[in-house]
């Protein structure tokens, strides 16, 4: 009777652990600015704080410990490592600094290279067995313009997430 027990345990356990999202599937993370540029890039969702094998490769290298909280989504997407808090149930809030390869962007008078700058983000979610899924989040990035020699500069726009 004993051994059927530790069985059903350690189903559970294992059962309970499936739900969790880390490096299991590609997401694409997209930046649409108001101006129409358009930056994205594929990334990985992390659920887990702690370093295990999953997370070798992403290239992420260290992941904060956040006191092992239960309302936090990881990503590699912008710069190093973003975190994403859930808050109400069905919203994420984050800011990190960012660097975005790009390409022929108006706001940089059709230049090309790295921005730098600084990503405030929002957007409710919704959440299917393991999927997270963003439509219509906005953010606020902040420009380091001095690469281009223009003028610190606040960008505005909406971010979807989308698992590949």
């Amino acid at each position: 009777m004993l051994s059927v027990s530790a069985v059903l345990i350690l189903l559970m356990s294992m059962i309970h652990a499936c739900k969790k999202e880390n490096a299991k599937e590609k997401y694409v993370f997209r930046l649409e600015f108001s101006s129409g540029d358009v930056w994205e890039k594929e990334c990985y969702l992390f659920e887990k704080h702690k370093r295990n094998k999953r997370y070798e490769k992403s290239g992420v290298k260290e992941v904060v410990d956040l006191k092992r909280t239960e309302n936090v989504i990881y990503t590699d997407v912008l710069k190093g490592e973003t975190v994403l808090y859930k808050v109400n149930d069905n919203m994420l809030i984050g800011a990190s600094n960012a660097n975005l390869i790009v390409s022929d962007f108006s706001i940089l008078n059709h230049q090309s290279g790295l921005m730098q700058g600084f990503m405030e983000l929002e957007g409710n979610y919704e959440q299917h067995r393991r999927e997270y899924q963003v439509e219509n989040g906005t953010f606020k990035f902040q420009l380091h313009g001095a690469l281009y020699n223009i003028p610190d500069s606040v960008y505005t726009g909406k971010w979807t997430l989308k698992r590949k």
